[in-house]
């Protein structure tokens, strides 16, 4: 019997240092150490470390979202191709072109670690304004006025200030969370581009832990929304007018969120939700992470990508959530991460699949 198993199980051992474990170990060692320097400064600084805030969502819809796609594209694949012997033909499809088993592989290491890393980047952003109490503010706004010539709201005003652009701009806004998964969850499961994928997945990381802890922390500053609560003043009060006004016609789901953010503020217990750190902005962050990958897989893509990471920049300000320096360090942080974390990728995996045209992420190798 031992005899019949053991080739068993060196195959099954061979699959998962391919599929498993080898394309994961930049993220993974990467993740690890951010949780376990959060859970250190936790009991440093005496603050509530969290790990599980996001497990039971993404562990309750991440299986069931995966299912729907599958089932999506299996009703497609067949209602396109019209097998005879469709079991068959679905089972050849996920074992050969869709490579399901190596997807899984390669990507449920992520799926299970990731969420215990952002419940502990949100356990310290919950506490980081008490920790570090904001001071960052004034200075943003006097470099931003060097920058501009005056508050970069001001400039944009006369474009933005719209009451159909502001309902846009918060929107799209809006959206980035919901961009934000979708495009993690196809690169988690990219089987195409070892290298790429370790880039981007260490980048995306890196950019958690060096903007929105080590920079937010070097520059703790809550932003222009919560001026007035922490600085007894607001410079940004006719920014915030308009806005209330827009609300009486459109809806502008961040003034809501907004005043929802500082009722959580003082919680001592993290969750989702909670947390206030402006500098530097990691929606830009991220919108910039997705274009510099989007712009790998065409010119139209990389046009979306760049024009949606845009949208960002100019949404963060118009909707009052940052002053306009926050996305411009996280712009030039992003940059220089990715360039940092693909070098990282290409000593660890190579460079050959680096230089392969890329047509989709969830492209089969050769493809």
């Amino acid at each position: 019997m031992s005899m019949v198993l053991a080739p068993i199980k060196r195959t099954a051992l061979s699959f998962s240092l391919k599929h498993a474990i080898c394309p994961n170990v930049i993220p993974a060692v990467v993740a690890l150490g951010g949780v376990i320097a959060i859970l250190i400064a936790g009991y440093a600084w005496n603050f509530e470390v969290t790990l599980t805030i996001y497990s039971f969502p993404i562990l309750l819809l991440g299986p069931s979202s995966i299912v729907m796609v599958l089932l999506g594209a299996c009703l497609w694949v067949l209602y396109k191709e019209r097998p005879d012997k469709p079991t068959a033909f679905l089972w050849n499809k996920l074992r050969t072109d869709w490579q399901f088993s190596e997807r899984m592989a390669r990507g449920l290491p992520v799926f299970l670690l990731y969420p215990l890393f952002f419940g502990a980047f949100t356990s310290y952003k919950s506490a980081l304004g008490k920790i570090f109490p904001f001071y960052f503010d004034p200075y943003a706004i006097e470099i931003d006025r060097l920058l501009h010539g005056m508050d970069p709201w001001i400039l944009l005003h006369p474009i933005l200030g719209y009451p159909v652009v502001t309902f846009f701009l918060n929107f799209c806004y809006n959206l980035w969370f919901i961009l934000l998964f979708i495009q993690l969850a196809l690169v988690m499961f990219l089987v195409s581009d070892l290298r790429l994928r370790a880039q981007y997945l260490t980048t995306f990381v890196l950019c958690w832990l060096l903007i929105g802890v080590v920079a937010a922390t070097a520059l703790s500053s809550a932003g222009p929304c919560f001026y007035d609560y922490f600085f007894n003043t607001q410079p940004y009060q006719p920014l915030f007018s308009y806005l209330d006004a827009v609300r009486l016609d459109y809806a502008v789901p961040a003034r809501e969120l907004q005043t929802t953010l500082l009722e959580k503020f003082e919680l001592t217990t993290p969750g989702i939700g909670v947390g206030i750190s402006a500098a530097p902005s990691m929606h830009v962050a991220i919108a910039v992470l997705n274009a510099i990958l989007l712009s790998r897989y065409g010119k139209i893509a990389g046009t979306l990508g760049w024009g949606y990471a845009t949208i960002i920049l100019l949404g963060s300000i118009h909707l009052g959530w940052h002053y306009a320096i926050d996305g411009y360090i996280s712009l030039i942080m992003t940059v220089a991460i990715w360039k940092a974390a693909g070098y990282i990728a290409g000593r660890f995996h190579g460079t050959e699949a680096a230089v392969q045209p890329q047509r989709s992420m969830l492209s089969t190798p050769g493809a």
